[in-house]
């Protein structure tokens, strides 16, 4: 009996462990179990709980650093960006000072993009990333989406699969940036084609976002979704940084979906589709 009795303790306290470990892998720092001090598991779960809180303190540590570069950079953004407004009511600028103009402000737009990439990217690594879904119809709101590409010198097609409305339940925000990705990194690549596609079975709804260009090779597959796989060894940070992928997987994550990447049957180059529950 006694033999049962210290199992049983021992198992729940193996649980308990295993609860924490759960949970600081979900980012739930705050949350902290209890084990008798006499548990043959007392240090490993203090161990656990250290680790947790020294975690816990870099990514802090981090967030605050994140904030505080993103706002050294922006503050001096913005004062450019009010310069260069000044100039551009100028009446008698010469056709190449105009062309620098819209050179430096194409380089403030890229540069505040960056920024938002790496906080949107620190948001869905530490957990802060929630979504505000509410119900809506897809089909429409996709289309809308997809229009936004109708001047793009490579052509953007929606079509649609389903004869009827389909209401999900999603952020609209958050799927937008995750969809605008996919074709933002389908225009890299594409040769004069890309289609935006909706299907809906029973229980899901798949968005696929497909090129003609050469397509992802089997090599790269696997560490598609890794941040930064945009850059090449030694190649310095541009406006393509290897963000928007990893991005776009974390964001669909958050609805409980999927996203993988196959060769387009259609077109030939990388399909992406991303699977949403209904």
């Amino acid at each position: 009996m006694i033999v049962i009795f210290l199992t049983r303790i021992f198992s729940k306290n193996v649980k308990k462990i295993d609860e924490l470990t759960t949970r600081f892998s979900q980012g739930e720092f705050e949350f902290h179990t209890h084990i008798s001090r006499f548990s043959v598991l007392k240090d490993i779960h203090t161990n656990v709980i250290t680790m947790g809180n020294k975690i816990n303190a870099l990514i802090k540590s981090q967030h605050n650093m994140t904030r505080f570069v993103a706002h050294e950079v922006r503050t001096p953004l913005s004062t450019m960006q009010f310069a260069l407004d000044s100039l551009k009511k100028e009446n008698h600028l010469s056709e190449k000072s105009q062309k620098n103009l819209i050179s430096i402000q194409e380089d403030i737009h890229d540069i505040n993009k960056l920024i938002s990439y790496f906080l949107l990217y620190y948001k869905t690594t530490s957990h802060e990333l929630k979504c505000k879904t509410e119900i809506l119809e897809i089909l429409s709101w996709l289309n809308a989406v997809v229009n936004k590409y109708e001047l793009s010198k490579i052509k953007v097609t929606f079509i649609s699969q389903c004869q009827d409305e389909v209401f999900i339940n999603f952020d609209p925000n958050l799927l937008k940036h995750a969809i605008d990705n996919l074709i933002t990194n389908a225009l890299k690549f594409a040769k004069s084609n890309v289609i935006v596609s909706l299907e809906a079975d029973k229980n899901n709804i798949r968005v696929n976002v497909e090129d003609d260009g050469h397509g992802a090779p089997k090599s790269e597959i696997k560490n598609i979704f890794e941040p930064f796989n945009g850059l090449n060894d030694g190649q310095e940070l541009g406006k393509h940084i290897g963000l928007g992928l990893t991005i776009a997987e974390s964001i669909v994550a958050l609805h409980k979906g999927s996203i993988v990447v196959s060769r387009s049957t259609q077109l030939g180059g990388a399909k992406f589709t991303i699977t949403l529950p209904k």
